[in-house]
């Protein structure tokens, strides 16, 4: 990979978590300022290449994630040391600019809100660096408003293969993520009544885990997708496209890998991890990341954000070629 492109997979993962942010056009009363706030100190870091000062934006255990890569970024440490690498000599992101063009935000209460957007970087000489979707946790502190959780990834091209070409790597890959035991038994009957309706094709019953704020910020769409119209309409075409073809109509199933859970308030709780489908032999067909944030309703947890996709891979044809380059 050459730097240019290390570069891009880096911003991806980093620049943006003040995006989902800046449209403050759905915001009232103190959770605007706050959210000015935060928009305005990440947005000076930013242009002044600070990592430091973005770091500043951060609670000490946020953690960001990024579902077209295998890793999470966890602690200030290592968003630190990203933000480096984003604000290094030579980089397209020195003296760039972030522009939005779309968001949304949603108060979770006790100084807790959501927010997600569509935005792209422009450089300095006016050329697009990345654009695509965020999606941000974030929460007043004696020191201002700062990131707790945050994702970001930009659409997948329709040409793009979600097949890994060593299935036996990508489970070696898989099995040393560091699943979490449940205890939350609302988000485990969550995911088993989710898997029961991917298998079944169900958009109703996938639309019907999600609250009636919910939204969705995935790389199957090029904007946000709000609102359980909306949300049911993305669902119901998806199902039409992967049609007969879908791992689930061939005897696959889909496999959830939790990470890591943390009680938000009362009403809300935030989870993220990795996701599987597999075929019928127990193969992976595709894997992707989630980083959600769910809202109580009765004794269920429904889906207030839902904030992943799909990891992409070489062909088997160019993994061969990269296998053969690095012999």
């Amino acid at each position: 990979m050459n730097n240019f492109k290390v570069v891009l997979c880096v911003l991806s993962v980093s620049v943006f978590p003040l995006l989902g942010c800046q449209n403050l056009n759905n915001l009232s009363g103190g959770s605007e300022n706050n959210a000015t706030q935060l928009s305005q100190k990440l947005a000076g870091h930013w242009e002044q290449g600070n990592p430091e000062g973005m770091l500043s934006c951060y609670e000490e255990d946020a953690i960001e994630l990024f579902p077209q890569n295998w890793s999470a970024w966890r602690g200030h440490e290592q968003i630190l040391s990203r933000y480096s690498m984003v604000f290094a000599e030579g980089s397209v992101a020195l003296n760039s600019k972030i522009e939005e063009t779309v968001g949304g935000y949603t108060d979770l209460g006790d100084g807790f809100f959501v927010c997600d957007g569509l935005v792209q970087t422009i450089s300095s000489s006016g050329d697009p660096i990345w654009q695509g979707q965020t999606a941000s946790v974030a929460r007043m502190t004696e020191a201002g408003p700062r990131l707790i959780q945050f994702m970001a990834h930009s659409p997948l091209l329709e040409d793009t293969n979600l097949v890994p070409p060593n299935p036996e790597g990508a489970n070696t890959v898989l099995k040393a993520l560091q699943e979490i035991e449940l205890e939350d038994k609302a988000l485990a009957d969550h995911f088993n009544r989710l898997r029961e309706a991917w298998q079944n094709h169900d958009a109703a019953a996938i639309t019907a885990e999600f609250c009636s704020e919910g939204r969705l910020v995935t790389d199957g769409a090029v904007a946000p997708v709000r609102g359980l119209k909306d949300i049911r309409s993305h669902y119901d075409n998806f199902m039409e496209e992967i049609g007969d073809q879908s791992a689930f109509k061939n005897g696959g199933s889909l496999e959830f890998i939790p990470t890591g859970y943390h009680v938000i308030n009362d009403r809300h709780v935030r989870a993220y991890g990795a996701w599987v489908v597999r075929n019928a032999a127990g193969d992976p067909v595709a894997v992707g990341g989630f980083g959600n944030v769910y809202r109580r309703d009765g004794d269920r947890l429904k889906v207030l954000l839902s904030a992943g996709g799909a990891l992409p891979f070489p062909t088997v044809e160019e993994w061969k070629q990269m296998q053969e380059a690095a012999a």
